[in-house]
């Protein structure tokens, strides 16, 4: 890289570094806003409950309808959790 500029050395050394290095952290910690968001909201909950309870006003079949709404809840956490898992077991520094 001798004699590039501070710009070429950074998109083609630092940044694929630094992003290796914070993308299984930013990941996880995305992951953890998204299991906040949707347990611990009011809104959020309280929205999708309610959206639910007018489904199952309509059709009648609340273990059908709450057990979809766990399985939405499940498909949508668990690759993401994955993904984060691999990521930082990826690109993990090993301890010098």
């Amino acid at each position: 890289m001798y004699g590039a500029t501070r710009k070429t050395t950074f998109f083609l050394v630092e940044a694929p570094i630094l992003l290796r290095l914070s993308l299984p952290a930013l990941l996880t910690i995305q992951i953890a806003m998204l299991h906040a968001t949707l347990l611990g909201s009011f809104i959020g909950v309280d929205e999708i409950l309610k959206v639910t309870g007018r489904i199952n006003a309509i059709e009648y079949q609340p273990i059908e309808l709450y057990t979809i709404l766990a399985a939405i809840f499940v498909l949508l956490c668990i690759p993401l959790t994955i993904v984060a898992g691999w990521l930082a077991r990826k690109y993990r520094i090993a301890a010098v």
